[in-house]
């Protein structure tokens, strides 16, 4: 008898054990940690169009769609920009979204980790978020090699690391090397959404004729680089954000 009661306890120890670890992988931090709804519905009036306030609603377009489609879900974090700016995150994670959310906030603060940390809501002088600062500095960089004035047109190609497309011509050319500076080997998608544009995306508008890499967002306008303007290079042309929505064929983004 008291070999069968110490074999029972036994088996509900080792249960509560297997319990007690699965609560602690259910309590770990996830994307809804970090995930903001009021947020998420002001800033995409699509979203607020269909699902105005339901929390739950907008919770879920965003695990299974506004993730993929780059969209920031939280004026503090980008889970997107914090994932694509650490390929050693990536490596481990892949595409465990929540496993991006439970590291930044149980260790990569303490790890100083800033890529995608206060996006949306720190801005800078210029209008550049926090997690746009790193990109922009990249394509800044290549002022040097790409000056001002200087000569490019349909004649210059350029062998592009985004996938989508091997490279381009002219102003795509010009904007699939800033954009390679900015991001290197990371994989691109389309969208066509101009209301979700970011730092470092390219758009192709005006009847797919022209293809602008974009610099800054601001609130009512971006500013943008582009290639064969003229037959030249061509930095810092503002585009308000009316226009940009009326001449917009697709997005490229790499977030």
């Amino acid at each position: 008898m008291k070999k069968w009661r110490w074999n029972v306890l036994s088996m509900l120890a080792a249960a509560v054990a297997v319990l007690m670890t699965a609560r602690l992988d259910v309590s770990a931090a996830g994307v809804r940690d970090v995930f903001d709804a009021e947020y998420y519905a002001n800033s995409y009036a699509d979203l607020k169009a269909v699902y105005g306030t339901d929390e739950e609603a907008l919770f879920q377009h965003y695990i299974t769609v506004g993730i993929t489609e780059g969209r920031v879900a939280s004026p503090v974090f980008d889970i997107v920009a914090y994932r694509n700016g650490y390929p050693d995150l990536q490596a481990v994670f892949g595409d465990n979204w929540d496993a991006y959310a439970d590291h930044y906030l149980t260790a990569g603060k303490a790890e100083g980790r800033t890529i995608g940390v206060s996006a949306g809501a720190e801005q800078n002088n210029n209008g550049q978020t926090a997690a746009g600062d790193s990109i922009y500095n990249a394509m800044i960089a290549q002022k040097a090699a790409f000056p001002e004035g200087m000569h490019w047109d349909n004649g210059n190609f350029y062998a592009w690391h985004g996938g989508i497309y091997s490279g381009g011509y002219g102003c795509a050319g010009f904007a699939f090397a800033l954009s390679d500076a900015a991001f290197g080997n990371a994989p691109a998608r389309m969208h066509y959404d101009p209301s979700a544009v970011r730092v470092g995306d390219i758009v192709r508008m005006n009847g797919d004729t022209h293809s602008v890499i974009v610099l800054e967002v601001n609130s009512d306008h971006v500013i943008i680089a582009e290639g064969n303007y003229n037959s030249s290079i061509h930095w810092g042309r503002k585009i308000s954000k009316a226009e940009l929505a009326a001449s917009t064929d697709n997005i490229i983004t790499r977030y």
